[in-house]
Protein backbone atom coordinates (compact mmCIF):
# COMPACT_ATOMS: atom_id res chain seq x y z
CA UNK A 1 0.00 0.00 0.00
CA UNK A 2 1.31 3.45 -0.80
CA UNK A 3 1.92 6.19 1.71
CA UNK A 4 -0.98 8.70 1.58
CA UNK A 5 1.40 11.61 2.13
CA UNK A 6 3.28 10.73 -1.06
CA UNK A 7 0.14 10.39 -3.18
CA UNK A 8 -0.06 12.63 -6.22
CA UNK A 9 -3.33 13.03 -8.09
CA UNK A 10 -3.25 11.97 -11.72
CA UNK A 11 -5.70 11.91 -14.58
CA UNK A 12 -5.74 8.11 -14.38
CA UNK A 13 -7.81 8.40 -11.19
CA UNK A 14 -10.66 10.16 -13.01
CA UNK A 15 -13.47 8.34 -14.82
CA UNK A 16 -13.24 7.95 -18.57
CA UNK A 17 -16.52 9.89 -19.12
CA UNK A 18 -14.71 13.12 -18.24
CA UNK A 19 -12.36 12.67 -21.15
CA UNK A 20 -14.86 12.16 -23.97
CA UNK A 21 -13.56 13.99 -26.98
CA UNK A 22 -10.13 14.41 -25.36
CA UNK A 23 -7.23 12.33 -26.50
CA UNK A 24 -6.12 10.00 -23.70
CA UNK A 25 -2.63 8.85 -23.02
CA UNK A 26 -2.15 5.37 -24.40
CA UNK A 27 -0.03 4.05 -21.55
CA UNK A 28 -2.33 3.13 -18.71
CA UNK A 29 -0.52 1.23 -16.03
CA UNK A 30 -2.06 -1.81 -14.42
CA UNK A 31 -1.30 -0.26 -11.05
CA UNK A 32 -3.67 2.67 -11.69
CA UNK A 33 -6.44 0.31 -12.85
CA UNK A 34 -5.88 -1.70 -9.66
CA UNK A 35 -6.23 1.48 -7.64
CA UNK A 36 -9.42 2.50 -9.41
CA UNK A 37 -10.87 -0.98 -8.86
CA UNK A 38 -10.05 -0.70 -5.15
CA UNK A 39 -11.71 2.71 -4.93
CA UNK A 40 -14.77 1.44 -6.77
CA UNK A 41 -15.11 -1.48 -4.36
CA UNK A 42 -14.70 0.81 -1.34
CA UNK A 43 -17.32 3.24 -2.61
CA UNK A 44 -19.81 0.54 -3.54
CA UNK A 45 -19.44 -1.28 -0.23
CA UNK A 46 -19.10 1.37 2.49
CA UNK A 47 -17.17 0.58 5.62
CA UNK A 48 -18.89 -0.84 8.68
CA UNK A 49 -18.24 2.39 10.54
CA UNK A 50 -20.54 4.32 8.19
CA UNK A 51 -23.19 1.65 8.54
CA UNK A 52 -22.83 1.85 12.31
CA UNK A 53 -23.41 5.61 12.13
CA UNK A 54 -26.54 5.07 10.03
CA UNK A 55 -27.76 2.42 12.49
CA UNK A 56 -27.13 4.78 15.42
CA UNK A 57 -29.03 7.58 13.64
CA UNK A 58 -31.94 5.22 12.93
CA UNK A 59 -32.02 3.99 16.54
CA UNK A 60 -31.89 7.59 17.79
CA UNK A 61 -34.89 8.47 15.60
CA UNK A 62 -36.79 5.42 16.87
CA UNK A 63 -36.08 6.38 20.48
CA UNK A 64 -37.20 9.97 19.79
CA UNK A 65 -40.45 8.83 18.17
CA UNK A 66 -41.10 6.45 21.10
CA UNK A 67 -40.45 9.27 23.54
CA UNK A 68 -42.86 11.52 21.64
CA UNK A 69 -45.51 8.79 21.70
CA UNK A 70 -45.12 8.43 25.46
CA UNK A 71 -45.08 12.21 25.94
CA UNK A 72 -48.25 12.66 23.92
CA UNK A 73 -50.26 11.08 26.74
CA UNK A 74 -48.61 13.31 29.36
CA UNK A 75 -49.96 16.70 30.34
CA UNK A 76 -48.33 19.62 28.62
CA UNK A 77 -48.03 22.84 30.59
CA UNK A 78 -48.11 26.25 28.96
CA UNK A 79 -45.48 28.96 28.91
CA UNK A 80 -46.10 32.60 29.80
CA UNK A 81 -47.20 33.99 26.38
CA UNK A 82 -50.13 31.59 26.05
CA UNK A 83 -51.10 32.14 29.68
CA UNK A 84 -51.18 35.91 29.04
CA UNK A 85 -53.37 35.26 26.00
CA UNK A 86 -55.73 33.15 28.11
CA UNK A 87 -55.91 35.93 30.72
CA UNK A 88 -56.95 38.43 28.04
CA UNK A 89 -59.64 36.03 26.80
CA UNK A 90 -60.95 35.60 30.34
CA UNK A 91 -61.10 39.36 30.91
CA UNK A 92 -63.11 39.75 27.70
CA UNK A 93 -65.38 36.82 28.67
CA UNK A 94 -65.96 37.93 32.27
CA UNK A 95 -69.15 39.94 31.57
CA UNK A 96 -70.59 36.83 29.85
CA UNK A 97 -69.85 34.25 32.57
CA UNK A 98 -73.52 34.10 33.54
CA UNK A 99 -74.58 32.88 30.06
CA UNK A 100 -72.02 30.07 29.91
CA UNK A 101 -72.96 26.53 30.83
CA UNK A 102 -71.93 25.47 34.38
CA UNK A 103 -68.83 23.54 33.29
CA UNK A 104 -67.52 26.40 31.17
CA UNK A 105 -68.38 28.92 33.84
CA UNK A 106 -66.56 26.92 36.52
CA UNK A 107 -63.38 26.63 34.44
CA UNK A 108 -63.41 30.33 33.53
CA UNK A 109 -63.93 31.45 37.11
CA UNK A 110 -61.18 29.20 38.48
CA UNK A 111 -58.68 30.26 35.82
CA UNK A 112 -59.49 33.94 36.21
CA UNK A 113 -59.12 33.66 40.01
CA UNK A 114 -55.73 31.94 39.56
CA UNK A 115 -54.49 34.54 37.07
CA UNK A 116 -55.59 37.44 39.27
CA UNK A 117 -54.00 35.95 42.37
CA UNK A 118 -50.65 34.92 40.90
CA UNK A 119 -50.48 36.84 37.62
CA UNK A 120 -50.33 35.18 34.19
CA UNK A 121 -46.54 34.73 34.32
CA UNK A 122 -46.46 33.08 37.75
CA UNK A 123 -49.63 30.96 37.55
CA UNK A 124 -48.63 27.30 37.47
CA UNK A 125 -50.16 24.10 36.17
CA UNK A 126 -52.12 25.59 33.28
CA UNK A 127 -52.41 22.75 30.75
CA UNK A 128 -52.73 22.57 26.99
CA UNK A 129 -56.17 21.00 27.44
CA UNK A 130 -57.37 23.99 29.46
CA UNK A 131 -55.99 26.28 26.76
CA UNK A 132 -57.87 24.40 24.03
CA UNK A 133 -61.10 24.37 26.06
CA UNK A 134 -60.88 28.11 26.76
CA UNK A 135 -60.06 28.79 23.11
CA UNK A 136 -63.24 26.94 22.16
CA UNK A 137 -65.27 28.95 24.68
CA UNK A 138 -63.76 32.24 23.52
CA UNK A 139 -64.28 31.47 19.84
CA UNK A 140 -67.96 30.69 20.48
CA UNK A 141 -68.71 33.68 22.69
CA UNK A 142 -66.46 36.57 21.74
CA UNK A 143 -67.35 38.64 18.72
CA UNK A 144 -64.39 39.64 16.63
CA UNK A 145 -64.40 42.42 14.01
CA UNK A 146 -64.66 41.07 10.50
CA UNK A 147 -65.94 37.64 11.60
CA UNK A 148 -69.60 36.88 11.05
CA UNK A 149 -71.19 33.75 12.45
CA UNK A 150 -74.52 32.41 13.55
CA UNK A 151 -74.50 30.55 16.83
CA UNK A 152 -76.90 27.60 16.74
CA UNK A 153 -78.23 26.40 20.07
Amino acid sequence: MTDPKKYEAQDDDLPVELFEGVELRTSVSSQSSDASARVAVQVHFPSERERAKERERYEREVRRSNREAVNSSRKKYLKAPKKKQMFLWLLALEPMFHVLNPREQDLCQKLLWKFRRYGPERAKWITQGQYEFLLDIASKNLTMPGVSRCRVK
